[in-house]
């Protein structure tokens, strides 16, 4: 899949919709925002046609796992998915969060840096 044309290199967002616009009939690929922005704004679109949906890969289902696990262990000290087999799954910790607001999970993090060992208060 390409990026989204608009808005693209800023979010990332995959393209959804091959939008005709103008009258030279200028192809954009956009994300399904940007195709619901240019209605709202009131662009005349001439032709949209939707682009065909891939799954994702093997690489990139790792590399968000790889990702989230490091950013929560930077924040927590403790991983929050891990492999079962061949599916991923919350560890006890990710399931013990789960759900929680974000002065929650802050709170939850200050405990667990009051009790870790070998730290001087």
């Amino acid at each position: 899949m390409c990026r989204c044309n608009i808005c693209g290199p800023v979010s990332r967002n995959e393209a959804d919709f091959d939008v005709s616009i103008g009258r030279e009939d200028r192809l954009l690929r956009v994300c399904r925002w940007c195709e619901q922005d240019l209605t709202l704004f009131g662009v005349r679109l001439n032709q949209v046609g939707k682009l065909p949906w891939h799954a994702l890969e093997k690489h990139r289902v790792l590399r968000i796992v790889n990702r989230v696990n490091r950013n929560i262990s930077e924040a927590f000290g403790r991983t929050i998915i891990e492999k079962r087999g061949k599916k991923w799954a919350f560890t006890d910790f990710g399931v013990e969060i789960w759900g929680k607001t974000e002065e929650d999970q802050e709170e939850f993090a200050v405990g667990i840096k009051r009790n870790l060992p070998g730290e001087l208060e």
